[in-house]
């Protein structure tokens, strides 16, 4: 019996050379390309394939002249006011699994109702054949909220956001530890690394600061208008290493990374200023320009003794007070 995933992986390559043909194909032309592409098929697969494809929903269409020329519809008709091509559809199945991180969210919800709205309009059978093939694409979580977060404060950053109005409410520090009352100027929304957050302007000290949204035990819509200037994430995050700035002047900064992950580190991108460079020993030597704060010396200090800053010196003994702080930790009597 075939291989499901390699059965799978040959009708989403039926389906591209069909998406990729505007006249039409034959069942020749079809069995041709996938022999080309490493498959080793007949015409009677190449027809189970097509039909696979119209029972998922996929709009199939025969040439009446020669029903052996096959051709895809661009669009299929979701509802009277939608239509999604046939790779349209197979992104937003898989896009599914990206979701992950949004579970424990107000918005975890509102994502599987949509998705339920259209699987119902493409109708059981296809939903069952679209299912089947997602089976073969997995997501990883990532980091997400374990306790969830509330509605009505969400919904209360977002609309204060919209309108551009001043929010108050109740806020935890995760620096001070402090619980008081803040002003704060709403810029917009930001998610990022599995958590939401408000980027926007403290009114205590009029700076631009990132807000947790789990750390609000309570937010309103204040009725006084907020009329700074709205900073973009492009604008506020660009010369940051993560999710917070200081707003502090960019510094050049080196790392060298063991030939041991060197693949790792030169097949990601870890900011839009990096520039990698290969050694002959497998080593990697990374370089930054960014602002040098806390969160770039602990991401350093994840990769252990596989990586070792060589400038700035701010940094380096930013990482050697923590590396202190570890061993003492750890230090037994």
């Amino acid at each position: 019996m075939e291989n499901r995933n390699m059965q799978v992986a040959r009708i989403f390559q039926v389906l591209s050379i069909l998406q990729s043909s505007r006249l039409g194909m034959t069942v020749k032309e079809i069995e041709s390309q996938l022999i080309e592409r490493g498959y080793e098929v007949q015409k009677r697969t190449v027809y189970r394939d097509v039909e696979a494809l119209e029972t998922a929903g996929f709009p199939i269409v025969r040439d009446e002249g020669s029903p052996q020329r096959i051709r895809l519809e661009n669009a299929a008709q979701i509802a009277s006011y939608l239509a999604l091509s046939p790779n349209e559809i197979l992104a937003l199945y898989l896009a599914q699994g990206a979701m992950l991180p949004l579970a424990n969210t107000p918005f975890h919800d509102d994502l599987q109702g949509l998705f339920s709205k259209i699987a119902d309009k493409l109708g059981k059978a296809s939903r069952e054949h679209l299912n089947e093939m997602r089976q073969g694409f997995k997501f990883d979580s990532g980091p997400r909220w374990g306790l969830g977060i509330n509605h009505e404060i969400v919904d209360t950053l977002r609309a204060a956001t919209a309108e551009r109005q001043v929010v108050q409410g109740i806020y935890q520090s995760a620096s001070s530890g402090t619980i008081r009352q803040r002003k704060i100027g709403p810029h917009y929304i930001y998610f990022a690394k599995g958590a939401l957050y408000l980027v926007g302007e403290d009114l205590e000290d009029r700076k631009i600061k990132v807000f947790s949204a789990p750390r609000f035990q309570s937010a309103e819509m204040t009725e006084e208008p907020y009329e700074g200037k709205i900073s973009t994430p492009e604008e506020y995050f660009k010369d940051a290493f993560g999710v917070f700035s200081d707003l502090s002047t960019p510094e050049e900064v080196t790392i060298e990374f063991s030939r041991h992950i060197a693949l790792y580190i030169g097949e990601r991108m870890w900011h839009a200023s990096q520039h990698i460079t290969y050694r002959d020993d497998g080593s990697v030597e990374l370089r930054l320009h960014c602002q040098v704060n806390l969160e770039l010396a602990r991401w350093v200090l994840g990769f252990g003794k596989n990586a070792r800053v060589t400038k700035p010196d701010s940094l380096i003994e930013m990482i050697r007070n923590e590396s202190q702080q570890v061993h003492k930790a750890y230090k037994t009597k």
